[in-house]
């Protein structure tokens, strides 16, 4: 819950559909927007529970002593074979109230309100319906998943041009592979034949920014760029222009390199990774390979 609360810029919301209460309800507290589907989704149940159970009757009746030896007061203060002891008790309520307090605090700060007004309007273990999850605070509206999709989609595509238009000054394709051949003349031998862009793709590159699209695609390298950065995935400006002219050539049936293959799939990899979902490079490489009708 701490990563969704730090996850970034790009916007996290939370969409109940049917039911969301306690543990659910925390996680999805913690989103930056938390949604209900219809006037019949419950959420809250804001509390925390716990249960012991006594064998000893069960196991008397079959026959069966159970004897414990133990060390340390607490070790076998609630035991399930015997009666549950006053000291027993309070053990166990202290534990359900820390984490009730825990789990209150954390709702607080989720929420943007004080520990108080959860306890007050949220808490108590209630089940809130519809609207009056609405009116309570703990949801901040009624949505259905299509139309929070398409919200995300606008609000992510403004925060990307923003971040782009404000952080990252648009620069011709010459400037950029000018800058990556010097970063490239000043790094010892063995690491240039690592980032070297080949002579050919290069050229590829230099034909393409002449384009008069050249500052769009110059601006959809630098953007992948800043996102590999944050996969932790090394790509200079010169090999993201290629890369996405690259795609560009596949998805119109030519063929691409095993290279640009396997950047391809290390790419689709992170991104499966961000939303969750895990798979080998194999897989990564079976994916790209089919979404650019790619042969083997």
């Amino acid at each position: 819950m701490r990563f969704i609360r730090h996850a970034g810029k790009k916007p996290i919301v939370a969409l109940a559909d049917g039911f969301a209460a306690s543990a659910a309800y925390w996680i999805g507290s913690a989103a930056d927007k938390m949604y209900i589907t219809s006037d019949t989704t419950a959420v809250g149940s804001i509390g925390v529970v716990a249960t012991h159970f006594d064998y000893s009757k069960a196991e008397a009746q079959r026959g069966i002593t159970v004897t414990e030896i133990a060390a340390g007061k607490y070790k076998r203060i609630a035991s399930e074979h015997a009666p549950l002891s006053e000291e027993g008790r309070t053990s166990i309520q202290d534990q359900v109230d820390h984490v009730y307090g825990v789990f209150v605090d954390a709702v607080a700060r989720n929420r943007g309100v004080s520990s108080q007004t959860v306890l007050d309007k949220m808490a108590e273990g209630k089940l809130f319906l519809g609207k009056q999850a609405i009116s309570a605070g703990l949801v901040d509206g009624m949505s259905s998943l299509e139309k929070l999709v398409a919200q995300l989609g606008a609000t992510t595509a403004q925060i990307t041009t923003v971040a782009i238009s404000q952080s990252v000054p648009t620069k011709s394709a010459r400037q950029l592979l000018a800058e990556d051949a010097e970063r490239v003349r000043k790094q010892p031998h063995s690491s240039q034949q690592q980032t070297i862009t080949a002579p050919k793709e290069e050229a590829k590159v230099e034909t393409a920014m002449q384009h008069p699209a050249d500052a769009g695609l110059i601006r959809e390298a630098q953007g992948l760029q800043s996102e590999c950065a944050g996969y932790g995935i090394p790509l200079n400006a010169s090999d993201a222009l290629s890369h996405l002219l690259a795609e560009r050539a596949a998805k119109k049936g030519a063929s691409m390199t095993s290279q640009q293959i396997a950047r391809a799939a290390q790419i689709e990899q992170a991104r499966l990774r961000t939303r969750g979902v895990f798979v080998s490079t194999g897989e990564a490489v079976q994916r790209v390979m089919q979404e650019y009708k790619q042969t083997a």
